[in-house]
């Protein structure tokens, strides 16, 4: 699902700048001299050598793999020749098994000398005292995200290193990998949680992992603390989960519903908080763990919410009729929770100040809802997914949507300019494209598990400000190259493939349009 979060992921600048993705070598032959955000898949130090005379580079993605050289003296010189390089993170390639003991991560003796760095993430990787000591000497770090990381002594000492600056402001903690050889960062403590409570110009904290025993306690002594995200964790008691409640300076909070067995708990400790505007609330599904109608109330009845992200947190049967038709200041709604009827888009239809809107649609969702979302005009972003019979890779069920269910809700969104559909090939015929192509205002669309026919495609060259096209496809059709050649508006092509089969469009793509992005993902 298509989610715009507010708060910025640690080490990356916005959710709409898109990365230049270098896989191999001869990859940065193309990188042009003003790129600002770089993945590099997997660099040796000669390769990273190469990154010193991109002077407008501020953001770097560097993934490894046992055995390479990355965590090195030479590798974190080349990094530090960068000139302008803000945000930096070390994370695993892509299909890597969690490394534990095959890397070790070493000093990076040189991480001291980026003197202008003020986002660094380091994840998956075994780490001795001496990098959490150079971390916190960082004179301009500002944001911290720790993950997965192995420890070789005692985790207070570690916290004290790299927490001893006073400019960090964004801080994410990350359980260990486990192991008894070893002693990993294994929880919040009590001491820990006033370490944290005590930085002055903290702003926000993702904890994943334990907090241990009125560790919850002292992060809620915090006086700036604005954004809270709480990932698999669990709580001591009912009286802790409601210090919540004394965070006064609180805006966001994140948390998972099945990490609790009382669900209502976090609920009910910010029940009338005026100052909180964001609230991201989620379960596995197959967990068994929702919040109950009294707990989405809580929610619901949030006097300031203005973003509302709920992915099966809740089941439709606990959100009454009318309940959501009460968040009135509400910009930026996602319900991916099965069962949406009609009833339920009549209540979104009435939050007039909806600019965001992604929903989880299915059998029980008809036109007479789709005519409902045709009447929220200030929405920027759609997304709809239509759920599936069995999982997400099982048949469409029965579409009670027509095409003309879909023409009549995107009708008068004169003001939109992100549509993205899932699952909702059996009704797009010529009738739908002409309707997307009236939305003059579009600047990206992205079709998943299914892609437009090559005529489907032509009429999108109509859309003037269409930058970004992304599909989820198991085959490209014939005839794909020359039209998206064609589309001189398009800047960004993202393919998310199941196969090779995008490797002649891409070659294509590169004759007839050489400065198009194209970003594939392979499933």
């Amino acid at each position: 699902m298509y989610v715009e979060y507010s708060r910025t992921p640690i080490a990356y600048p916005t959710e709409a700048m898109e990365p230049y993705r270098l896989e191999k070598e001869t990859d940065i032959d193309k990188l042009p001299k003003d790129a600002e955000f770089v993945v590099y898949a997997i660099p040796s130090c000669k390769q990273l050598a190469q990154l010193k005379g991109y002077v407008k580079l501020r953001y770097l993605h560097v993934e490894y793999s046992a055995g390479s050289d990355v965590f090195t003296a030479e590798s974190s010189r080349m990094i530090a020749d960068i000139p302008n390089l803000k945000a930096l993170r070390f994370g695993l390639a892509r299909n890597t098994k969690r490394l534990e003991n095959d890397l070790t991560a070493g000093e990076i003796p040189c991480i001291g000398s980026f003197r202008n760095l003020e986002e660094l993430s380091i994840e998956d990787t075994r780490c001795d005292a001496s990098l959490p000591a150079a971390i916190g000497a960082l004179p301009s770090l500002k944001a911290l995200s720790m993950c997965y990381i192995r420890w070789n002594i005692e985790d207070m000492e570690v916290a004290k290193a790299f927490l001893k600056t006073s400019k960090l402001q964004r801080l994410r903690f990350g359980r260990h990998s486990g192991g008894s050889s070893t002693v990993g960062l294994k929880g919040i403590t009590s001491q820990l949680g006033l370490t944290i409570s005590n930085l002055p110009e903290l702003v926000e904290l993702e904890i994943w992992g334990r907090v241990e025993q009125n560790g919850l306690y002292a992060i809620c002594l915090s006086k700036t603390l604005k954004h809270l995200i709480l990932n698999s964790i669990r709580m001591h008691s009912e009286e802790e989960v409601s210090s919540l409640g004394k965070l006064a300076s609180l805006t966001s909070l994140e948390w998972d519903v099945a990490d609790y067995e009382k669900r209502d708990l976090i609920p009910k400790a910010i029940e009338g908080r005026d100052t909180i505007e964001q609230v991201y609330v989620y379960s596995s599904p197959d967990s068994g763990r929702r919040m109950t109608q009294e707990g989405m109330a809580c929610i619901v009845s949030l006097p300031s919410l203005k973003v509302l992200y709920c992915e099966d947190a809740v089941s439709i049967e606990d959100i009454r009729p009318g309940v959501l038709s009460k968040l009135s200041k509400i910009q930026s709604l996602v319900l991916a929770v099965d069962g949406i009827t009609d009833e339920v888009l009549h209540d979104i239809s009435k939050c007039t100040s909806l600019e965001r809107l992604a929903l989880r649609l299915g059998p029980g969702t008809s036109d007479k809802g789709m005519k409902s979302i045709g009447s929220l005009e200030q929405l920027r972003v759609v997304t709809l997914i239509y759920q599936e019979e069995e999982g997400w890779i099982g048949k469409p069920q029965k579409f009670q949507i027509t095409d003309e269910g879909l023409i009549a809700a995107l009708g008068t969104l004169k003001k939109l300019k992100g549509l993205f559909l899932s699952r909702f090939t059996p009704i797009l015929n010529p009738k739908v494209y002409e309707q997307i192509v009236s939305l003059k205002t579009l600047t990206h669309m992205s079709f998943a598990y299914g892609s437009p026919s090559r005529e489907d495609l032509e009429r999108l060259e109509a859309l003037p400000m269409l930058e970004y096209l992304g599909m989820q496809t198991p085959k490209i059709p014939d005839g794909y190259a020359a039209t998206i050649g064609k589309m001189k508006q398009l800047k960004t092509l993202a393919l998310y493939l199941y196969d090779e089969t995008g490797d002649q469009l891409m070659k294509s793509l590169g004759e007839v349009r050489p400065e198009l992005e194209v970003l594939v993902y392979r499933w």
